[in-house]
């Protein structure tokens, strides 16, 4: 999560390190009986596109996630949450998959493109998200839902 730096252009952002934490405490806070599952936190290397990398915290580590997140983020590295909690099992190093999948709090949805038609259809479903998070706005607005 990014916010705007006080005082500066609309195009200097800056982690928020209080929105990142209540983002984790969000998607992670109810799963106490998997206390040894792993929160994700995928990274890219500096100012590349390749989401390849990964870090791996427990649920009594938010504060060291955020930090983490904020750390990597302000070295130039996009920075990607897995909404589900990871295996105990899960190799500590690359990125996980499908297989790595231990609980998760909600059902999400990732929305890179055509926010506007996602969020018509969302309207007339009848669904109605509990909480969203706006992950960027080039070339187009992204929410996860």
């Amino acid at each position: 999560m990014m916010s705007k730096v006080s005082g500066s252009s609309t195009s200097q952002l800056s982690p928020n390190d209080a929105d990142i934490r209540q983002h984790l405490e969000m998607l992670f806070a109810q799963l106490t009986e998997y206390e040894d599952g792993k929160i994700e936190i995928a990274y890219t290397a500096p100012c590349s596109p390749e989401v390849n990398s990964a870090q791996w915290f427990t649920l009594d580590k938010i504060t060291e996630a955020t930090d983490f997140a904020v750390t990597t983020n302000l070295e130039g590295s996009n920075i990607y949450v897995g909404p589900a909690l990871r295996s105990p099992e899960t190799a500590p190093f690359g990125r996980s998959n499908d297989g790595d999948y231990y609980a998760s709090s909600y059902v999400w949805l990732d929305v890179d493109r055509d926010w506007i038609g996602v969020k018509d259809k969302i309207k007339t479903s009848g669904l109605v998200p509990v909480f969203g998070v706006l992950t960027g706005t080039v070339p187009e607005e992204r929410r996860h839902l």
